[in-house]
């Protein structure tokens, strides 16, 4: 025969109450512990062809709207940026000057020595920047969207070496 104490019954529901409630804290404060995993996926920007426009209502009026909208992770510019100590500043004033900014050379650069100078003094020869392909071309030529739909950069671009 099993005797309990009348004050038993009320013990053992504080008991399981009380084991509950530290259960809880201690998963609570494990699940606060441990870091929240890792996204596989993020969010960058893409722009290029400023080509001395970078007063209010063109480029410094987009990088406004990239900093109201979010700017992502970065910001790649595949060409066409010159000057490009212009749009830097641009990216800087309306960004950040903590956000990470990859310029490529395109065409417009390649012409200009001053620019190429920059660019490489900006960038350490390429050293300082991800490993990643980014090219101001196209990989293969396409027709423009619009008429009279040319072909461009035919013969400059992958095309040209169909043996690889």
């Amino acid at each position: 025969m099993l005797l309990r104490h009348p004050a038993g019954k009320r013990r053992g529901r504080l008991i399981k109450v009380a084991t509950a409630l530290a259960l809880s804290l201690f998963f609570f404060v494990a699940a606060c512990a441990v870091p929240a995993p890792l996204s596989d996926h993020f969010t960058f920007v893409v722009a290029a062809d400023m080509r001395n426009f970078t007063g209010a209502t063109e480029f410094t009026g987009a990088a406004k709207a990239i900093a109201r909208t979010g700017a992502g992770e970065f910001m790649v510019f595949p060409g066409d940026i010159d000057p490009p100590d212009a749009v830097y500043d641009v990216i800087r004033s309306s960004i950040g000057s903590g956000y990470p900014w990859y310029p490529v050379a395109g065409n417009h650069e390649a012409e200009a020595a001053s620019d190429m100078a920059w660019l490489r003094a900006f960038t350490t020869g390429g050293n300082l920047l991800p490993h990643f392909v980014i090219g101001h071309k196209p990989a293969f030529p396409q027709p423009d969207a619009a008429p009279p739909r040319r072909l461009r950069h035919e013969g400059e671009s992958l095309d040209k070496y169909t043996g690889n």
